[in-house]
């Protein structure tokens, strides 16, 4: 069976930005990679339940093209 990738899209949540982070500073910037990274790993477990009828086999890659963007999941199903 031929593997296809998908690109998943989370349409439905934008990682505002968390308090205490300033966009013309950058003050606070550990506090927003900090929030991004669980936005991200919650779009990932999204991802999961969304798609628990198939399996999926790897993810592949987060794409991320800036910090209050919503990112794309690639991974692998069957």
């Amino acid at each position: 069976m031929d593997k296809k990738t998908t690109t998943l899209y989370t349409y439905n949540v934008t990682p505002l930005p968390p308090r205490g982070f300033d966009e013309k500073t950058m003050e606070g910037t550990a506090l927003l990679e900090r929030h991004v990274s669980l936005f991200v790993s919650e779009a990932v477990s999204a991802a999961i339940q969304l798609n628990r009828t198939r399996c999926i086999k790897n993810v592949r890659s987060i794409e991320q093209r800036g910090p209050l963007t919503r990112p794309a999941l690639l991974y692998d199903i069957e």
